[in-house]
């Protein structure tokens, strides 16, 4: 049984879901900034093309010459309204209007390829797909027949145009309207069956229908006041009624006539409901009150949550008023459309803007100038994304990922497109895309405005502003392999593997633990002491193995300590590292890391006979990030809680406590603040989310273990978990590590087994206080006697609460090898091992638990190629584990210093084992599942 999400005490580490403080956030901002001026980004999207106009073509974005600019958000005279763009049902075509023409661009998604250029109405704007995917519609302005000219009456011609475009054929048909103004931010939206059209007149203060099929008007209009200017049209997602903001004319005093929010009856075209939120109050020094009405502008747009139930929207009373918008600080409403009144007014970023709803996480998002803001509107808070340097503007709208796990969202000022989780409100990728553009003019770049996610979610669609272009870009995975090390005593190596049916691109990094990639020394020229990034080109299939030296190609004495940023356009890929020391004494592995989670455990708590603990903290976001280390005790009470900041992919490690012969080495604790015979963990959490690992060695062993994650988006806690290798008598010892994470006292039953799945030793019943931990071997955990030869079996562990998780070390050849595994829950479908070692000194074994029912597993070698040099089928059922070494199970195994294992079929839990010859170390992985290995 498994469950998601924080538990008990461990809330100290979820998300802060509050406001920042103006002061907070302009230090954020500045840490932020300078990094990125210090720091090139590798990370990112992949640009997989660009659609470029014909140099014969002159089509704008831009209405009137000029031009969005990088500074502030406020520009006089500026129309820059960003178009939209929209993907075809399939994923293989978009369309995007451009507003200084009378043009609409259909083009190829794969290719980047202008598949026709469509001749509309002048000034068209916003686009919507129908509800059956047939047709495009777009409303057209006439910005110039529109607006009087100096001189001329105060009223122009008053005509619009709206157009179906179909996306099969481009065919066009065009209603042509009297006594209209659109605006830009006047939208279409369609009926439930597509057969009526909706739309508002800014300028003529109306809403309009019309037939599809028939493309005729059908009157009467239905009229709002004068000069309350309708904007914006939200269609409810069952279509039952839509909303639309009224966001007043500037000549209507904003008191006498509020900015409202009117629902409209799509069937009955009739206003069926008015909300109209109570201005603002407080106290001047006199005792008189004053108040101030909110302010919608016409980029403030209304979301509606899947039930229809909920809306939000943006309020720039505050940032239209402010000498700087983008610090002040605005609103957003959240309204109950079902009963008619604003539920609760939240604090956001300065210059509210578009708003958006996020059914895959039942949370809100609205963007403004420095960052983007979720709301949940069953919660008080706010989790807020502050990236103050791109400088979000009015039309940044946001593309969300499929399982809402990701936001997209332009950078007009830096020109890239930023990625953010939306769960922990971190920058977790970022790509530049502003191609070769450049202008003459100052502070202008190409614009990165408006972003698209296809239906598919395989193509990200970037609308640069200025330059009038679209970067068509495919979302990629990042993976961390948190050691990463060459120096005179350590050495890290990794292998990667592409477990996918496409090729696959990896960029690797080395970042240096200031979170600065490592670079050559531009001041020795005829010397390349590094090279970084490396881009590693997988086909099908296909594995690299490398170390960190020969990876980054570092000449003899560059030393490396950091960690390595893997971003790949690859779902399926698996990758492991192993550590060790050059005098190949000591030697461990682990798994990379995806997805960073708030809470961490690192289970091994090691100072005793000289050994000593190393706790790596990896910050793999593009924001700095405050953090927490925690020492535990064994009753659940915290020894010490010691908070620090990460910068920007910073690295911390830390020794748990300094060498008994050197108490001047940076540790994390005083040896004097420990207690005799006590068991301690460790907790690594922080808001943002983050990596961790550790290692603990003395001078002829060590252990790796990467930690445990227990709060955050994917953390998963669980109640059953498996050691599917523990050994025991003839000189051989492991130990068992098991920690009850979850707010209650557990009961928690240990059992030990034979490969057979016959018991060894009567079940072990122990209560654990929450929080509560115990170490013990499992001779002595279970009464088993030293025998002259080793022994081996698997182990059980079993609570009557959820929030279970541990380790098993395994000491072998005479305490000469160690190693560690986490405890581990049972796998569903294909698993992967990413590395074999057989021959040259090394040989690999496998440990594979069944826990289902009895059925054949397909037991695949591969070589780093992709091709099958070996292959079985075995039987395994619940309980029975099959244990031994690449070379028993299959005799006639080829020599291979790289390559992978699949295990296909049933529910299992699995260990990769790594010898050497001379029984002088052993390193253990566990297995990865091939689907959604991150």
């Amino acid at each position: 049984m498994q469950s998601e999400g924080p538990v008990g005490r461990w809330k100290l580490f979820e998300p802060l879901r509050s406001t920042y403080n103006l002061w907070f956030m302009l230090q954020r901002i500045f840490i932020i900034f300078v990094l990125a001026l210090c720091c090139q980004p590798v990370w990112g999207q992949r640009l997989r093309g660009r659609v470029v106009l014909p140099d014969t073509e002159e089509l704008r974005f831009d209405v009137n010459n000029l031009p969005l600019t990088t500074l502030g958000v406020s520009q006089v005279g500026d129309l820059n309204f960003s178009p939209n763009i929209v993907f075809t049902a399939d994923s293989t075509r978009a369309f995007v209007s451009y507003p200084g023409s009378s043009n609409v661009v259909a083009f190829d998604v794969q290719t980047a390829e202008i598949l026709r250029i469509i001749e509309v109405g002048k000034n068209p704007a916003l686009i919507t797909l129908t509800p059956d995917g047939t047709e495009i519609g777009v409303v057209s302005l006439f910005l110039a027949a529109n607006v009087p000219k100096p001189g001329e009456s105060f009223r122009g011609e008053r005509i619009g145009s709206i157009s179906l475009i179909d996306v099969e054929t481009f065919e066009v048909r065009t209603l042509s309207l009297q006594e209209v103004f659109f605006s830009f931010a006047n939208n279409i939206v369609f009926s439930a069956d597509g057969s009526t059209g909706f739309i508002a007149s800014a300028g003529t203060d109306e809403i309009i229908r019309f037939n599809t099929a028939t493309m005729q008007e059908i009157t009467p209009r239905l009229k709002m006041d004068g000069g309350t200017r309708p904007a914006s049209i939200t269609m409810a997602p069952d279509a039952s009624f839509f909303t639309v903001v009224l966001v007043g004319s500037n000549a209507l005093p904003p008191l006498e006539t509020p900015d409202s929010i009117q629902l409209i009856d799509p069937d009955g075209f009739r206003v069926i409901g008015s909300i109209v939120p109570a201005p603002t109050e407080f106290m001047n020094q006199d005792g008189s009150v004053a108040r101030i009405p909110h302010n919608f502008l016409s980029f403030n747009t209304v979301a509606i949550s899947s039930d229809g139930q909920y809306g939000l929207i943006g309020d720039n009373e505050n940032s239209l008023v402010s000498v700087i918008p983008e610090f002040s600080g605005d609103h957003a409403i959240l309204l109950d459309l079902q009963e008619r009144e604003v539920v609760r007014v939240f604090n956001v970023g300065g210059v509210a803007g578009p708003t958006a709803w996020i059914p895959a996480r039942d949370v809100f998002a609205m963007v403004t100038a420095v960052g983007i803001d979720f709301i949940d509107p069953l919660l008080e808070g706010v989790l807020r994304s502050a990236e103050g340097q791109s400088f979000y503007r009015q039309t940044s709208r946001p593309a969300f990922s499929r399982d809402g796990r990701q936001v997209f969202l332009g950078s007009p000022v830096l020109d890239r497109v930023n990625n953010f989780d939306t769960r922990t409100g971190s920058l977790r990728n970022l790509v530049v895309v502003r191609g070769d553009f450049t202008s003459e003019i100052p502070n202008v770049g190409a614009g990165t405005l408006h972003v698209s996610l296809s239906p598919d979610g395989e193509t990200i669609a970037a609308l640069n502003f200025n330059a009038n272009t679209i970067a068509l870009l495919g979302n990629t995975l990042r993976i961390a392999v948190p050691e990463f090390r060459s120096t005179t005593e350590w050495f890290t190596g990794a292998a990667v593997a592409n477990h996918s049916q496409a090729a696959a691109e990896v960029i690797a990094s080395g970042v240096a633990p200031t979170g600065l990639p490592y670079r050559d020394d531009p001041a020795t020229e005829d010397v390349v002491e590094v090279v970084n990034p490396k881009t590693l080109d997988l086909l099908p299939g296909q594995q690299v193995s490398f170390t960190a030296v020969g990876l980054l190609e570092a000449i003899p004495g560059f030393a490396l300590e950091g960690w390595l940023d893997l971003d790949t356009d690859a779902q399926e890929i698996g990758a492991l590292f192993l550590h060790g020391d050059n005098s190949v004494r000591r030697l461990d592995g682990g798994l990379a890391i995806g997805r960073p989670a708030q809470s961490i455990v690192l289970p091994e708590f090691r100072v005793d006979d000289g050994f000593l603990t190393e706790v790596s903290v990896v910050n793999n976001n593009l924001n700095s990030i405050d953090i927490i280390i925690a020492i535990v005790k064994s009753d659940g009470d915290r020894l010490v809680e010691l908070p620090n900041t990460l910068a920007t992919s910073a690295r911390l490690t830390r020794l748990v406590v300094p060498p008994e012969d050197d108490a001047s080495q940076p540790a994390l604790i005083d040896r004097n603040l420990l207690e005799e015979g006590e068991t301690y963990y460790l907790i690594v959490g922080g808001a943002r989310g983050l990596l961790a690992f550790q290692k603990y060695y003395d001078d002829e062993r060590m252990a790796i273990l990467n930690g445990l994650p227990v709060i955050g988006p994917d953390a998963v806690l669980y109640d059953r978990l498996y050691a599917p290798h523990v050994v025991f008598s003839g000189g051989t010892r492991s130990n068992l590590k098991v920690i009850n994470i979850s707010s209650e006292t557990a009961q928690v039953t240990l059992s030990l087994f034979a490969s057979d799945g016959t018991p060894l030793a009567d079940p072990v019943e122990r209560e654990m206080v929450e929080g509560g931990s115990f170490r013990e071997s499992v001779a002595e955990l279970f009464g088993i006697p030293e025998g002259p030869l080793p022994a081996s079996g698997w182990v059980e562990v079993v609570s009557d609460r959820l929030g279970l998780l541990g380790s098993v070390e395994i000491e072998v050849f005479g305490d000469k090898a160690l190693t560690a595994l986490p405890l581990q829950p049972a796998l569903e479908g294909e698993i992967v091992f990413s590395h074999v070692a057989q021959g040259f000194g090394f040989s690999t074994g496998l440990a594979l638990l069944g826990l289902g029912d009895e059925t054949p597993l397909t037991l695949s070698v591969h070589q780093a190629d992709g091709a099958v040099v070996a292959q079985s089928e075995v039987l395994l059922g619940s309980g029975r584990r099959l244990v031994g070494l690449l070379k028993e199970l299959f005799p006639e195994l080829p020599d291979m210093n790289g390559g992978y294992i699949r295990v296909s079929g049933g529910t299992l839990v699995g260990a990769e084992i790594f010898f050497t010859d001379d029984q002088e170390l052993m390193a253990t992985v566990p297995a990865q599942p091939r689907a959604g290995l991150f």
